[in-house]
């Protein structure tokens, strides 16, 4: 299965922004740290329906090696699997 990376910031007004490298302007919210995977994923499969129903190719997934560890410049990075 293709995983993209996604990575998870803590909003300073509350909640948890998640964004994908790969995938330029795709972000989503999640209002917990605990369902952002669960919301990054619902993100990510709708992006690529969208994708795939207009005919846009899928983006190549990057790959990254990653520490499951916060960092403060670049938020805390996860794979999300499709």
């Amino acid at each position: 299965m293709p995983a993209f990376t996604a990575l998870i910031h803590t909003d300073p007004t509350g909640g948890f922004d998640v964004s994908f490298p790969d995938i330029p302007g795709l972000s989503t919210h999640s209002a917990t740290r605990k369902a952002a995977p669960d919301v990054a994923l619902l993100a990510l499969l709708g992006h690529l329906k969208q994708l795939h129903a207009a005919g846009e190719p899928i983006p190549i997934p990057s790959t990254l090696e990653l520490s499951g560890k916060p960092d403060d410049n670049n938020g805390e990075a996860i794979l999300v699997e499709v």
